[in-house]
């Protein structure tokens, strides 16, 4: 909630939190904070930034394409891993 509020003061109306490296536990730590701030936000009078959804971009990076992310986060998909 704060994250937002700082995004709309600086000209920003809508976000999408963006996932990178992580385990699954952190993952979906980080999914259902943004489940909890729009809920938040849809009940306070307080303007804010909107979270308009989820951008899932990782962690699953191909071995040389994790870029500037932590490398020690990048795993490969497995089929028994659904968010």
């Amino acid at each position: 909630s704060i994250a937002c509020a700082a995004h709309l003061r600086h000209g920003t109306t809508t976000i999408f939190p963006t996932t990178t490296t992580g385990s699954s536990p952190q993952i979906m730590d980080m999914i259902n904070s943004c489940a909890t701030v729009i809920q938040q936000n849809a009940h306070h009078a307080i303007p804010t930034a909107r979270i308009a959804g989820i951008h899932l971009y990782g962690p699953f990076f191909a071995e040389d394409k994790v870029g500037c992310h932590a490398v020690a986060g990048r795993r490969s998909p497995v089929t028994t891993e659904v968010f």
